[in-house]
């Protein structure tokens, strides 16, 4: 059932692994519409047109987080 106030039934835990991803808690609200966000960010190309969601940029390598940072800077 979708939609259940119990806690257990409304909070996912989503968990990204790899080279440069240091381990961390992320306690902000976040949600499966993010995952494609944080996808084309990770491959440096444009989110699908219908994307709502936001990059989780905490999820993202360290070197590319900070590549990133840089760009948004120019």
């Amino acid at each position: 059932m979708h939609g259940s106030p119990y806690e257990y039934d409304t909070y996912v835990p989503i968990m990204v692994a790899g080279p440069g991803v240091k381990a961390q808690t992320v306690s902000r609200p976040v949600g499966p519409e993010d995952i494609a966000a944080t996808i084309a960010a990770h491959l440096g190309i444009k989110p699908p047109s219908g994307s709502v969601g936001r990059p989780l940029d905490e999820a993202l390598p360290t070197f590319q987080a900070k590549g990133k940072a840089a760009m948004m800077q120019k």
